[in-house]
């Protein structure tokens, strides 16, 4: 069908009419060059962020343009390519860094004419208001004006205003340089109501200056330079409510300057230079509706009585900072609204019974750094309704008795006076009181009652006074404190103060002279711990309630800490200082299970040496930063075990090692160095971190009982023996150890270096020192040698140096040398090497040996000599070469080492290769005990555990689990899991081993010092532990000294299996240890026994003993009572259940 023409055009013109009012709509404003634009809601802010382009409904739009200049030197403005739809807000910012001055032409903003605000900053424009038009236009609001370096000049004329700013109702001309203000310069601007001139350098008002604004309410004035005000300033603004003329240097006040102001609300003039001159009682007259009055920071000396006469209606007055020395009687009464008093600062002597008469609804006074000496008793009779009384920083030598007429008090601030003693009845009646800081006076002791009436007090402060004592119970009745401070005292003892305090969360008793302190002594619920600048010598925690704490912050620096265990740091701790204590020792798994740590402060102790146990947290999620520790300023020793300090900063996938944050600070000092003693931690390579040892045999040494054995290293006599964590250096230094004829005996084998300076040894023989194939420096200077043998060096494959220098030889053949074939390092001393002393590739033979009689180098070099120089009777006896039969004799020679080699490798390392058999394939080489593990089968548990209570978190975090849980799983008996509750020890402990296939002692210093030294304990493990048959599995944990191994531990060690906790293999060595677990038996074990049903299965007939355990009580001991401190309660504690 074909369509008409008529039909075709209406079509296409409600086409194009729809395309065109979408196209509109879509594009309905555009921000020109520079400029951004946003979306303004209905309460006039942004609702959109600023762009450059795109659309906006009938939505307000905010302009902001950026611009170097407006009309100067650099370039035209022109304002028309703002759209004037929606455009009610306009910003223009120009650059603060060109000097070029802006300027405006009239009638720039005229077609804005929905615009009602207009900003303009750092424009620089030297004549605003002549040249401002803002006739036919809608605004309202000319703010920010802010002019910086100077941009309206200080000779701009700021008038004539009659043709512009007719309906302006804000102006805001602070911060820029204007120095005066001409009389009619504001008088167009009939509508405005508040003109900000603050910030300027205005030192002259006109009498006439603010002429015309008859709608002025608001004028700020503040931060000029004037000196003094007109009589006639607010002649035409008698409805003003508010003037700021604070900060500047106003010492004159014109008489009746604001008698006819009687819309005022707010005065300030403070930080001013008045004087009592001009404030008198004609100042204020008329001013009945002002309520807020600030005149602080003057010179006000005195106050006449009826200056605040006609105030009535005033709320707040602020007096302080000045040198006002009395007040009259009755000067206050007519203030009767007056809820706000500050004369601090002043200097006032005495408070009469008048002083604060007709003030009956005041709630805040503050008469604080004054020279008061004394308050009337009936001072106060008239502030029945104060709330918070600040007499702080006076001379007061008792607790005022004028506070008995103010029941309603809720703060009350003591402090910095001379009061000397409180008694009962000082602070009675004040029920309603919940601040009290009397800190920083000359206080005694405290006795019980002096606060019981306070049941209300939350925060109290007694820092800073001369407590020596508090009676117990003198807080009992405070049951709402929340914070309590006590530091800056002389306490010794805080037994029964705060655990009757229930919401204590903040406590402060730093700086005093305690000696001792227990967790039970503070309430569990405290958060905010500060003993710091004690002589605490022990954190003391006789209930082990350190997981039922809820501290988070615990500052412990500064007292005489040695010793820091996992018992003494609460559970819940966050961040913990004990930094400047004498602590020389961290025990393993202090800092673990402690799930909120973020800091730990160790600065300045004595801390020497740290294993990695020692700062071993509990594993940290991904997603959580590390703990931060600082263990800086300690005199660190960097010895093998330090070694892994190193890489804990790099290496901790695991997430269970802290992050140092001051490990690039920390030097340590060297055990063992021939050069610096104290080097940065960060720098020291590991081969100089080094132990030393007097005898040491390898694990799977069997000869160490006999008198030749290279795998035992024993230190020779006078010397010092060093080695480092993996024994790929051990330092042998036996420099000037009175060696004489001859070299010290045994030295080891697996010496890496050797010192032999400063001896008398004269005589080097052949093969003087065979087998120590990985000696690579040796040290012969200054030791009188005299004669060097044939193959003297034979064997020193590694040697690096070797120095010979200073000795006494006359005469070296060239074989002396034979068999050390890898100098690295030649000493000269500077001298060069001579070309007859290089062998035919141009390298040195071996070391130069100077400051000697005579050297020869080389045997090239000496058959050279012989024949030019010396007799014949020195013959050079040229080796020959069997070509037929060498390759015959190598092949063999090669083939016997290899078999030599391969048997000593499964001699040495045959415990090894059981182990790996036996961790692959579960198989057992060479085990001869399967008929007993057979019979034993039977038996209740796998493993009885035997531990020290101190080391509970290793047993039960590490070891248990994982033989529990692993394949296979193994049935463990624990003391803490599965020891019937109040039995006796010996007797459980003998069934405990009779019911196990194997016994594992987990031996460590705690163990030794504790449990080891009981009778019964020790007892049972004899009685059931001489039989062979029981194994025993020994678990060394940590460092045990050897001086505190007992002969019955030392022979367990030599007859029985034991393992380094920390060994790349223990846990397959472990497992090889232990008896196997059978097939059916393997998927019934889930996760020991424990986890199950069978819990406690270690039952008989024993009696039950008289002492337990106090470890999940819930804190609840007798009232008043504390445990004993250290020394002076029963030493040592008995335990009956847990070891």
């Amino acid at each position: 069908m074909q369509m008409s023409p008529m039909v075709f055009t209406v079509l296409l013109g409600t086409i194009f009419g729809v395309l065109s009012a979408s196209l509109s709509k879509a594009l309905r404003y555009q921000a020109p060059d520079e400029c951004k634009w946003m979306i303004l809601g209905p309460d006039g802010e942004g609702v959109t962020e600023f762009v450059s382009d795109g659309s906006s409904g009938d939505e307000d739009v905010f302009l902001l343009c950026r611009l170097r200049t407006i009309n100067s030197e650099l370039e035209n403005t022109n304002f028309s390519v703002i759209q004037p739809q929606h455009t009610v807000r306009l910003r223009l910012e120009c650059s603060d860094v060109l000097l070029f001055q802006s300027s405006l032409s009239s009638g720039s903003f005229r077609p804005l004419v929905e615009l009602r605000d207009l900003s303009i900053e750092y424009c620089k424009i030297g004549n605003l208001l002549e040249v401002l038009n803002l006739t036919r236009n809608r605004l309202q609001n000319v703010s920010n004006l802010k002019f910086s370096l100077g941009e309206m000049a200080a000779s701009s004329n700021l008038g004539p205003s009659e043709r512009c700013g007719g309906n302006l109702r804000m102006l805001d001309l602070s911060n820029n340089s204007i120095d005066s203000l001409q009389p009619n310069t504001l008088s167009g601007l009939s509508r405005l109501q508040t003109l900000n001139l603050q910030g300027n350098g205005i030192s002259f008002l006109a009498d006439r200056a603010l002429e015309g604004l008859t709608s002025l309410t608001v004028l700020r004035l503040a931060d000029n330079k004037l000196s003094n005000l007109p009589p006639e300033l607010f002649s035409d603004t008698r409805d003003i409510k508010e003037v700021y003329l604070q900060n500047n240097s106003i010492n004159v006040l014109a008489p009746g300057l604001f008698n006819e102001m009687t819309q005022l609300l707010v005065l300030d003039l403070s930080r001013n230079e008045l004087t009592a001159e001009w404030v008198n009682t004609a100042t204020f007259v008329g001013l009945v509706r002002l309520v807020v009055l600030d005149m602080s920071y003057n010179r006000i000396s005195k106050l006449e009585s009826s200056v605040f006469r006609d105030l009535y209606s005033l709320q707040i007055l602020r007096l302080q900072n000045n040198i006002i020395e009395s007040i009259p009687e009755n000067t206050f009464s007519s203030l009767y609204n007056l809820h706000t008093l500050i004369l601090s600062d002043n200097k006032l002597t005495v408070i009469d019974s008048y002083t604060f008469n007709g003030l009956y609804v005041l709630s805040l006074l503050s008469i604080d750094n004054n020279n008061i000496l004394s308050i009337h008793p009936e001072a106060l009779k008239n502030c029945s309704s104060l709330q918070d009384l600040h007499l702080n920083g006076n001379k007061l030598l008792e607790v005022p008795t004028t506070l008995s007429d103010v029941p309603l008090l809720k703060t009350l601030d003591l402090g910095e006076n001379h009061i000397i003693d409180i008694t009962n009845t000082s602070l009675n009646g004040m029920q309603h009181i919940y601040g009290l800081r009397l800190t920083e006076n000359n206080i005694g002791n405290l006795t019980k009652g002096v606060f019981e009436k306070m049941t209300a007090l939350q925060i109290l402060n007694l820092s800073r006074n001369k407590i020596y004592k508090v009676e117990p119970g003198a807080f009992d009745s405070n049951t709402n404190l929340q914070a309590i401070r006590m530091d800056g005292n002389y306490l010794t003892d805080i037994g029964g103060l705060f655990t009757k305090l229930p919401n204590l969360v903040w406590l402060n008793i730093s700086d005093n002279k305690l000696e001792w302190f227990d967790y039970a002594l503070i309430p569990t619920g405290l958060k905010w711990l500060d003993i710091h600048s004690n002589k605490i010598a022990e954190l003391g925690n006789y209930f082990e309630i350190e997981n039922q704490l809820h501290l988070s912050s615990f500052d412990a620096s500064y007292n005489k800490l040695t010793e820091i265990t996992g018992s003494a740091i609460p559970d819940s701790v966050e961040a913990l200082y004990l930094n400047n204590n004498q602590i020389s020792k961290v025990q393993s798994y202090t800092f673990f299970k402690k799930p909120n740590l973020t800091r730990v402060d160790l600065v300045e102790n004595n801390i020497t040496s740290l294993t990695p146990n020692s700062l071993r947290i509990s594993a940290v999620a991904s997603n959580k930063e590390l703990p931060e520790f600082h263990i800086g300023g300690n005199p660190y020793r960097c010895d093998c075990t330090m070694d892994w300090l190193l890489r804990i900063n790099g290496d901790n996938t695991a997430r269970i090692q802290p992050r140092l944050v001051d490990l690039d600070s920390i030097y340590c000092r060297l055990v063992y160095n021939r050069g610096r003693t104290f080097v940065p931690l960060i720098e020291t390579p590991p081969t100089q971190f080094l132990c030393e040892y007097e005898t040491h045999c390898f694990m799977l040494c069997h000869c160490c009982d006999f008198d030749a054995c290279d795998c035992e290293m024993t230190c020779p006599t006078n010397c010092t023996c060093y080695n480092d964590q993996s024994w790929s250096a051990n330092v042998v230094d036996c420099s000037r150890a009175g060696y004489s004829d001859g070299l010290p005996e045994r030295i080891p084998m697996d010496a890496t270096e050797l010192y032999l300076d400063g001896n008398d040894i004269r005589t080097l023989g052949s093969h003087a020192f065979i087998g120590r194939k990985r000696l690579k420096i040796l040290l012969l200077n200054a030791s009188s040698i005299d004669i060097i043998h044939n193959r003297t060096f034979n064997g020193l494959r590694e040697l690096e140096l070797l120095r010979l220098d200073d000795n006494r030889m006359r005469e070296l053949r060239g074989y002396e040398f034979d068999g050390c074939v890898r100098q690295g390092r030649n000493e000269t001393d500077g001298e060069y090497i001579d070309e007859d002393m290089k062998d035919d590739e141009g390298e040195p033979g071996f070391f130069l040996l100077l400051d000697n009689t005579t050297t020869c180098a080389g045997a090239n070099a000496i058959e050279k000599l012989m024949n030019d120089t010396f007799s014949a009777t020195n013959t050079m006896i040229r080796r020959q070469i069997i070509a037929d039969y060498l390759p015959l004799l190598i092949t063999t020679m090669c083939f016997f080492a290899l078999v030599v080699v391969l048997t000593l490798l499964v001699f040495f390392y045959r415990q090894e290769m059981r182990v790996w058999f036996h961790s692959r394939y579960g198989i057992r080489l060479f085990y001869r005990g399967v008929e007993i593990d057979r019979d034993d089968r039977e038996k209740l548990f796998d493993a009885f555990v035997s531990y020290s209570s101190k080391d509970e978190a290793f047993v039960a975090e590490e070891l248990a689990p994982t033989l529990e849980h692993g394949d296979p799983p193994y049935k463990l008996c624990l003391h803490y899991r599965d020891f019937p509750v109040g039995a006796f020890i010996a007797d459980t402990i003998v069934q405990a081993v009779e019911s196990s296939r194997r016994t594992i002692m987990v031996l460590s210093e705690n163990f030794i010092k504790s449990e080891w030294c009981r009778f019964e304990f020790k007892s049972a493990h004899h009685q059931v532990l001489r039989d062979r048959r029981r194994r025993l599995i020994v678990v060394l944990l940590g460092e045990v000294p050897q001086k505190d191994l007992d002969p019955d531990i030392r022979l367990y060690l030599k007859t029985n299996t034991y393992l380094q906790w920390g060994d790349k293999l223990f846990w397959e060595k472990l497992r090889f240890a232990l008896p196997d677990v059978p097939n059916n038996q393997r998927g019934a074990r889930g996760g020991g026994i424990g986890t199950g049903h069978n819990r406690n299965v270690v039952n008989h007939h024993v009696v039950h003993h008289h002492v337990h355990r106090h470890n999940n009580h819930n804190h609840n001991h007798p009232n008043n009572t504390s445990p004993p401190p250290a020394g002076h309660g029963p030493q040592p504690r008995s335990v009956a259940i847990h070891i």
